[in-house]
């Protein structure tokens, strides 16, 4: 695999591309779905079906829309099951509930980013999460201090599949989208970063297929890691 232009950027998404999606997330929404439930087993399964979640897992299945929708989108999904809850009550729920999440990383985070910035590359997140919500995150993870740029659903630039938030970077640190790339685990990460006019790859660490990712990009890798290889290839 190689890209055709010098790389002097690299965006990843969070969830699913940094942190393993399944692993990370799927412990939490069952933990999250039972809360809001109260205990209604008819709310539960409700929740559990409009979300593709199986519950006997604890795992999205394939083409779940979680994965890819906003922190917003996700809430509203839970609004309309439960009506009674105001979308205010739900989402003070999720966000304190975020906090108890233990994510998993898809690799050696610090080597890897280290490696990363050793090669005087800009980094960024730009993620469908709360920006909040992330920037917690990677403090957590001790990784925060790697990134130049860290955007959500709701720091104002739109969100994915929308490209608002890729331009933002190019337009705040005043660099070429081809020499950006996208690094994401959804079709949605892909398409913004097509729209951007970006490099893409694809990532195996959330729930989208191989097949799946290719028809938005030449590039799928196991999981971040293995950028490393298309990198020095791309510099040779």
């Amino acid at each position: 695999m190689r890209i055709q232009v010098r790389i002097k950027a690299i965006l990843f998404d969070k969830d699913g591309t940094i942190f393993s999606f399944q692993e990370s997330w799927g412990n939490w929404f069952f933990s999250l779905s039972r809360k809001l439930a109260d205990g209604n087993n008819r709310d539960l399964e409700k929740i559990f079906i409009e979300f593709d979640f199986d519950n006997s897992k604890k795992k999205f299945n394939i083409g779940s829309k979680f994965a890819s929708s906003t922190f917003e989108e996700n809430i509203e999904r839970f609004k309309r099951i439960l009506p009674s809850k105001s979308k205010k009550q739900i989402m003070q729920t999720a966000i304190e509930s975020t906090k108890e999440i233990n994510q998993i990383p898809v690799t050696n985070l610090t080597a890897f980013f280290l490696n990363l910035k050793s090669r005087n590359l800009l980094l960024g997140v730009v993620t469908n999460d709360l920006e909040e919500t992330t920037i917690n995150q990677l403090k957590k993870n001790k990784i925060y201090n790697f990134f130049d740029y860290i955007v959500g659903s709701n720091s104002g630039y739109g969100a994915k599949p929308e490209p608002g938030q890729l331009n933002q970077f190019c337009k705040r640190f005043k660099i070429k989208p081809s020499n950006v790339m996208m690094v994401g685990d959804t079709l949605h990460d892909l398409i913004a970063g097509k729209k951007a006019k970006m490099n893409t790859v694809g990532v195996l660490t959330g729930i989208a297929k191989k097949s799946e990712l290719l028809l938005e990009t030449n590039y799928v890798v196991n999981d971040i890691s293995e950028i490393l290889k298309i990198m020095d290839d791309s510099f040779t």
